[in-house]
């Protein structure tokens, strides 16, 4: 490899620097997943005892998010 340009396209793991011979490995990208979750709500009721609002489900779905961009760094 020649210059930073080029890194960017790579989907090797490991190579090799021409000017210096330096090896870099590729630390691939990380994703956060947060899981499905589901809450139940309860009901609550005014000071008479009357029903204001019912017991309800509150589900979240499965979310998954970029933590981290792939980099290369220098081995030893």
């Amino acid at each position: 490899m020649r210059s930073a340009k080029g890194l960017k396209g790579i989907k090797a793991k490991k190579i090799t620097w021409q000017k210096d011979e330096a090896k870099i490995v590729r630390i691939p990208e990380q994703f956060k997943i947060t899981p499905a979750t589901r809450e139940v709500i309860a009901a609550t009721d005014d000071e008479f005892g009357d029903i204001v609002s019912p017991e309800r489900e509150a589900i979240t779905q499965e979310n998954k998010v970029k933590a981290s961009d792939a980099l290369w760094t220098l081995t030893r």
